[in-house]
């Protein structure tokens, strides 16, 4: 949201149950993993991650929480998470390059792609061991991820 601000809607009803005052600056992008936790990214340069509290949902509230702060280099453009490894998260970045991060055992360890775009990287999906990056100039770059480790080729 322009006010820097996440809202969670219950989309069965379609019901405002949440309002989460998330990032200094505008809300640039937003992923769900299945396993429930939400990664939002700001153009400050920031990926925060949000779950929900159990036993939250009261009527039509339910309560999230801050969990993980993760600081890329530059402004988010664009978020993925790969729905068949739910521990691998990528940021597409404003200064052409794609990160990427894996959890383990709780913490998150970041790995910068080599090879850049030449323009910022607008947007971002990724499946199973792939990952798929486009820039604001029309390249759309495919990654592949070995299945051990965190190397790229």
């Amino acid at each position: 949201m322009g006010d820097h601000t996440l809202w969670v809607w219950r989309v069965n009803d379609w019901r405002l149950v949440d309002v989460i005052s998330s990032h200094a600056q505008r809300v640039s992008a937003l992923v769900k993993e299945s396993s429930g936790r939400v990664f939002s990214a700001s153009i400050e340069g920031s990926v925060k991650m949000w779950s929900r509290l159990a036993g939250s949902e009261n009527g039509n509230k339910v309560r999230h929480s801050f969990v993980h702060l993760l600081n890329p280099p530059s402004a988010v453009n664009a978020l993925a998470c790969s729905s068949t490894d739910l521990n691998n998260l990528y940021a597409g970045l404003a200064d052409g390059s794609l990160r990427f991060w894996q959890e383990i055992s709780g913490r998150y360890r970041s790995l910068v792609l080599d090879y850049r775009h030449r323009s910022a990287v607008s947007c971002v999906a990724a499946s199973g061991e792939n990952a798929f990056s486009g820039s604001v100039n029309g390249i759309i770059r495919i990654w592949r991820r070995e299945p051990v480790g965190a190397t790229w080729y």
